[in-house]
């Protein structure tokens, strides 16, 4: 598969050209794009492209939540684009400002793939925390509507047997 970047240097796209809406998958997931008619066979290489390297991050890494794999792909990707700019340059690029708390490519290491799975274990310990407290609320929402049921089943049947005291009353005044 050729490089994506190789072909967005060579691109004449007709920006006058019509809109269109494709979808395209990204790591198993549908998304819809709005672009030009013009763009929609090098975006679709794109996906087939980013598709790839995402396999490529899964297959070198132990099992790894879905965040990280992509964190590890984007990174790898900037690193690849990042040496292609300075290979036709004199000097070489260095990258944006980053966060302090993302390592370079260069620093990836078993540990600081270790320690992204573990931070994704605490958001997942915290979101199920969040969860189990939801769920609570709710199960007392729900005692608290089957115990309002109740009265208003016993409200109904008291009710109903005053309405048919005062049928057979009525009859009796009747006769």
């Amino acid at each position: 598969m050729t490089n994506p970047s190789s072909e967005l240097q060579k691109s004449n796209i007709n920006r006058n050209a019509p809109l269109v809406n494709i979808a395209v998958g990204i790591n198993g997931k549908s998304l819809t794009l709005t672009c030009h008619r013009d763009d929609e066979t090098h975006i679709r290489h794109l996906a087939e492209y980013v598709n790839l390297r995402i396999r490529e991050s899964a297959s070198a890494t132990r099992a790894m939540s879905e965040s990280s794999v992509l964190s590890m792909t984007l990174l790898a990707m900037a690193d690849d684009l990042l040496k292609l700019q300075s290979s036709t340059e004199d000097k070489p690029v260095d990258p944006p400002p980053a966060e302090e708390n993302i390592p370079s490519a260069a620093e990836i290491t078993p540990e600081t793939i270790e320690n992204a799975a573990i931070t994704d274990n605490d958001e997942i310990d915290e979101e199920r925390e969040r969860l189990r407290q939801e769920n609570q609320t709710l199960e007392a929402e729900k005692n608290a509507l089957q115990a309002d049921n109740v009265k208003l089943t016993e409200t109904i049947c008291d009710i109903t047997v005053k309405v048919k005291q005062l049928g057979a009353r009525l009859e009796k005044l009747s006769a």
